[in-house]
């Protein structure tokens, strides 16, 4: 072991070693811990945390034998039991099992407490099943050993073989499907972990990992019914409660929410705080910045923690904010590439392009095949033939062995690389592959939206929203189909000296959804109303006009009229196979915008859109301006002079010089509105009619004209 650890040392040495354990330098802490247990053998605080780095690295019988000893040590100590007890469960290890029940003997517990830990162990006991031998013990093992190397295709290939020797054994279907969840293939990841939590001996970590699954794909009300069970079958974490009340978060059903964190450890506090803060970000509260804050002062500095804060930040335009948290963060996960890419991404959106682009070339200097980074990369700007990157992305895209997720990506990547070098043969071989990935992942249904529109029509019937509305607000509302031309007019329109644009706020659209679903009452319309103001004042103090540009605003047009009688709203138009290309080539948020991974989808989803604008024409005459992209774009000037005249402000010639004005823009737009008008786009998808045959016979099956596509 070395030379013995110094009294005035040990302090440090801990410090160091927890420091390794959050940063994920799981074997650097291992060998500190150990030194500790070494030197000092009758703490029991090293054994627990050297005990918690080996489950990390996924030697979970190490991990029992150190717990033991934690244990041996503190017997009447709730936290390590729980911790030993997850452990053994998930292990599935009888022997440690049985030695936890020996321990209870020692610990000075009260009826309750002992009663719930012996059947904690009991249950355990009794779902361990004769196949839970040291045999499979050692399977166990290796698989997590792989995992934890990050060798997911040897891990996927061990899970199956083991799974199809022993089909009723939840860790091995556990495994299986996180290493193929690492690998992108999500529909037999999904298959796998279903199967894992409905095993006998599906332990705590099966229900947390699938918990997790859903919620970053989107599927949180999947995932609610996943975590609750964990819970009702005595498996119910801190770390469970706190993803069921993100699930619940998801969802927005706050008071749900809020009942899980309840279930939470007072020690855990800085895990509810994290949640609070994701609960106030849905909410567009600035508390969230506190909850973060709070969060990370109280040590939960993960990743995810400093990703929110520095959105919480953007959200309350605190553009310096978010900088410095994004900074903070990666001076404590300097490696972090989910960081350095929401840097990336912010810094774009503030328009500081260089310093976006060396963020993530220098990922791509150790990294050429990074798919995520690759897609950031081509955003910057138009690439040339001669970029190295395009050769990089062209090698990893044609490795045979690459993840179904970084295919997705990269394919993206390199359709804008194939477009940008006239390379029009390969643009749809690549854009087909990569949206039927994400169609596969995300599909769409449009029968949701439709009843959505239908929704919307009767509340227009019923009058949901009370005269007089709310008049003391004026918002001005920018709506249309994505990549329609929305943020050009938000830009020319915040480029006005009286006026501020907020991007997407969403904020009004939940309003009126629950007005319309009834969720809320009709007389609670001037509350939505004051509260949606009252964030954007606060959020622009200073502004005479503010623009929402919340894309979805269009599909409840007139109830927008009512509810703010003195607002403007400004639907933007734009021809429909250039609209549809845009759609088709772009990636969007996960989830976001599902119908624009497949033609056919986009044909059916554009024509619901044109009925709504239809609707409105006759059911709130008057109450919006139509403006046509490509004439915006042919007659600027009057064009411009026209919607500054609309929204009842004098002219501003700042307004003609939009692209010189300074403000983060939040959309894929953010590069294209900081340069002077353009026409190039229009008329840009006809080149690629034959592939986009299944947009045009759907869209012109369904009655639209494409007469001026050309």
């Amino acid at each position: 072991m070395g030379k013995p650890i110094q009294h005035n040392q040990v302090e440090a040495l801990f410090r160091k070693a927890q420091a390794h354990f959050r940063s994920g330098e799981l074997v650097e802490a291992r060998a500190v811990f150990r030194g500790l247990t070494h030197d000092a053998p009758q703490v029991a605080p090293f054994h627990f945390w050297l005990a918690q780095t080996n489950r990390k690295l996924g030697d979970g019988l190490s991990a029992a034998k150190d717990f033991q000893s934690a244990l041996a040590l503190e017997p009447s100590d709730m936290v390590l039991w729980t911790a030993a007890l997850d452990n053994a469960v998930d292990l599935g290890h009888r022997k440690s099992l049985n030695q936890l029940r020996k321990l209870i003997k020692s610990a000075k517990f009260n009826d309750t407490r002992r009663a719930l830990v012996q059947a904690r162990i009991d249950r355990a006991l009794r779902s361990v099943g004769p196949a839970h031998d040291e045999t499979l013990q050692r399977t166990d093992k290796e698989l997590r050993t792989l995992i934890a190397q990050r060798d997911f295709e040897a891990a996927a290939r061990k899970a199956a073989k083991a799974v199809r020797a022993s089909p009723m054994i939840g860790v091995f279907l556990f495994h299986l499907a996180t290493a193929e969840a690492a690998l992108g293939h999500v529909p037999e990841a999904d298959l796998a972990f279903q199967l894992a939590v409905q095993s006998e001996d599906a332990g705590s970590e099966a229900f947390l990992k699938f918990g997790e699954f859903l919620l970053k794909r989107g599927h949180g009300a999947r995932a609610i019914p996943v975590l609750k069970d964990a819970i009702a079958n005595g498996l119910g974490t801190d770390e469970i409660h706190a993803n069921l009340g993100l699930a619940y978060v998801g969802q927005r059903e706050f008071e749900k929410a809020r009942a899980a964190l309840a279930e939470l450890r007072e020690t855990q506090s800085a895990r509810a705080e994290f949640v609070l803060g994701q609960m106030e970000l849905a909410e567009r509260s600035f508390k969230a910045i506190t909850h973060f804050e709070r969060a990370i002062a109280l040590g939960h500095d993960t990743v995810e923690t400093y990703i929110g804060l520095a959105k919480a930040c953007e959200d309350a335009n605190l553009d310096e904010q978010a900088r410095r948290a994004h900074q903070s963060g990666l001076d404590v996960h300097p490696d972090s590439l989910a960081l350095i890419a929401e840097s990336a991404y912010f810094e774009q959106r503030c328009g500081n392009v260089d310093l976006a682009r060396e963020k993530v070339s220098s990922v791509l200097k150790k990294n050429p095949g990074n798919a995520r980074f690759n897609l950031i990369y081509s955003s910057f700007g138009k690439l040339k033939a001669e970029d190295t990157t395009i050769a990089a992305m062209r090698a990893r895209y044609n490795t045979q062995n690459l993840r179904s997720e970084d295919r997705r990506v990269m394919g993206f990547a390199l359709a804008k690389a194939a477009i940008d070098t006239r390379d029009t043969p390969k643009v749809f071989a690549y854009l087909n592959t990569a949206n039927e990935l994400t169609r596969k992942a995300y599909p769409f249904d449009l029968r949701s939206d439709e009843a959505f529109v239908k929704k919307i029509q009767s509340a227009v019937a019923k009058s949901v929203i009370p005269d007089p509305g709310f008049p003391s607000a004026a918002p001005l509302f920018v709506t249309g189909l994505p990549r329609s031309g929305t943020t050009l007019v938000e830009q020319i329109l915040a480029s006005h000296h009286a006026v501020a644009g907020a991007g997407e706020v969403g904020m009004i659209g939940r309003g009126i959804k629950s007005l319309v679903s009834g969720e809320a009452e009709s007389n609670a319309a001037h509350a939505i109303a004051a509260e949606y103001w009252g964030y954007l004042v606060k959020r622009y103090p200073d502004a005479q006009k503010i623009v929402d540009k919340s894309i979805t605003s269009y599909a409840y047009i007139g109830l927008l009229a009512d509810l703010f009688p003195n607002g403007k709203i400004i639907v933007v138009r734009r021809n429909p196979l250039d609209n549809a290309f845009s759609l088709y080539r772009n990636m969007f948020v996960d989830g976001r915008h599902r119908y624009s991974n497949n033609l056919r989808d986009i044909a059916r989803f554009t024509r619901l859109y044109e009925a709504q604008i239809d609707y409105w024409r006759e059911a709130a005459p008057g109450q919006f301006l139509e403006l046509q992209y490509e004439d915006l774009v042919a007659d600027f000037e009057p064009q411009t002079r026209a919607i500054i005249d609309y929204v009842g402000l004098d002219w501003d010639p700042a307004c003609l010089e939009f692209h010189k004005t300074e403000r983060r823009i939040d959309t894929l737009s953010a590069l294209q509105v900081r340069r002077p008008i353009y026409a190039s786009s229009v008329g840009a998808a006809q080149k690629y009619a034959t592939d986009m045959s299944a947009f045009i016979d759907e869209y012109e099956r369904l009655g639209g004209t494409l007469a001026h596509s050309a």
